[in-house]
């Protein structure tokens, strides 16, 4: 599917990631945008720990680029275009409800060698579980021995600690190239490093309700106001690169508060400014076990 195309969840899909916490999409972006999204990501990751936002690990005395952050303002306009995109923004609303927001954008890969494996863990804690969620867009295949997601279908749901949830029997949602994942940021989940695969790269956006989070104080209203104001650039990105194509109809209740800048790209870099305040993830640390 391209990025001019919306992608409104039917009632089925949204009821299966409400109940399990997770939700595959085959084959959702089309091999073009495939393309262009791992030469932006490769173009990035050759640049190393010059690129102040990549995270280098060093494993065999050889450094490997194991993530990238704020990839929105930091690198090809193509992901400023993602996130304005009809695609993206259609399933944000289909699972929040109009008011969402994006959290944070960023990129995961693991490299055969770098001997990197994600630990169990929740992305955030939070009782506004049904109005929050990962999308990842795989750009490589992933199997169980392979970087795959592993998941607790229904711990999002759960009250019991990540220590608890992590002993449980897990699910491999193995992927293919051009496959989307959504998780729920509370599931518990992990992956692994890779075995045989050479590169496993996937392009993170989070969403969440500025309501449901405000309410709960989750995160302070300048960071949630100033995440907002990312959309109405981000449209505007994708608009100019796609003039031919219908916009998003961003239906925001407090729209009126977020102007489009001409220059979206440099609104974007501006508010990218502010620190991140991002919530950490909730892992688990068993002392009784030292």
């Amino acid at each position: 599917m391209s990025l001019s195309k919306t992608y409104s969840l039917d009632a089925s899909l949204k009821e299966y990631f409400i109940e399990n916490g997770y939700l595959k999409l085959s084959k959702a972006i089309s091999p073009l945008l495939l393309q262009q999204l791992r030469v932006a990501v490769d173009a990035m990751t050759a640049k190393g720990n010059q690129l102040p936002d990549n995270a280098v690990l060093e494993s065999n005395n050889k450094q490997y680029v194991v993530a990238i952050d704020k990839i929105v303002a930091n690198s090809n306009p193509i992901f400023a275009e993602l996130l304005g995109s009809p695609l993206l923004l259609s399933i944000a609303a289909s699972l929040c409800g109009d008011d969402f927001f994006p959290v944070q954008d960023f990129i995961v890969i693991k490299t055969l060698g770098d001997h990197n494996e994600v630990k169990w863990h929740q992305d955030v804690v939070t009782k506004a579980h049904e109005k929050t969620f990962m999308i990842g867009f795989y750009l490589d295949a992933a199997n169980d021995e392979n970087g795959a997601l592993r998941v607790i279908p229904g711990s999002h749901k759960s009250n019991l600690s990540i220590c608890d949830l992590e002993k449980m029997e897990y699910q491999s949602l193995d992927m293919e190239a051009g496959d989307v994942l959504i998780h729920n940021l509370k599931i518990a989940h992990s992956s692994g490093e890779l075995t045989t695969f050479p590169q496993r790269r996937v392009v993170y956006f989070e969403f969440m309700s500025s309501s449901a989070i405000l309410q709960e104080n989750i995160y302070p209203e300048s960071f949630v106001d100033l995440r907002i104001g990312l959309i109405p650039n981000a449209i505007r990105c994708f608009q100019q690169k796609h003039p031919e194509v219908l916009p998003f109809h961003w239906n925001h209740p407090q729209k009126d508060n977020y102007p489009t800048n001409a220059n979206p790209i440099a609104a974007i870099n501006e508010l990218y400014k502010e620190p991140k305040k991002v919530r950490a993830a909730n892992y688990c640390f068993d002392f009784t076990t030292f």
